[in-house]
């Protein structure tokens, strides 16, 4: 396939691919995502994006806080010098960023890994509805 040209360039022949929420566990998107880069020969390079750093199957980790990431990636994507950034996923946040920093104003980073993985060292289970039964008898 020929190289991409035009505005879409960047997106569909990077130079690099930064994976926020790398992880080395398979089962996890993070940890999905890289492995496929890994297995498809990529030819830019990869940057593993989590907040613990180290190192990830075999490359550098760059250490940024999931608040730190939203922030500055709004602002990145929108083109604009401040702004109120809301990430909805399976935890959602919302935070201030701007030239002066980010900073955290509400909600969770929380998502659907670190309930299952709490659920799973606390109830020993990840059976979605024991869950929310343990939770609506206060367990």
């Amino acid at each position: 396939m020929p190289a991409a040209a035009g505005p879409l360039s960047a997106f569909l022949n990077p130079g690099s691919i930064a994976v926020v929420g790398a992880s080395d566990r398979a089962t996890s998107s993070g940890g999905a995502v890289l492995r496929n880069l890994l297995a498809s020969r990529y030819g830019g390079r990869i940057v593993p994006v989590n907040p613990k750093g180290g190192e990830l199957l075999g490359l550098p980790c760059t250490r940024v806080s999931e608040f730190q990431a939203t922030g500055r990636g709004g602002l990145f994507l929108s083109g604009l010098e401040r702004a109120i950034v809301v990430s909805m996923g399976t935890g959602t946040s919302i935070v201030r960023a701007g030239a002066d920093g980010v900073r955290h104003l509400g909600g969770s980073g929380v998502g659907g890994g670190t309930l299952l993985g709490l659920a799973k060292a606390l109830l020993r289970t990840t059976d979605v509805p024991a869950i929310i039964e343990a939770a609506a008898a206060g367990n």
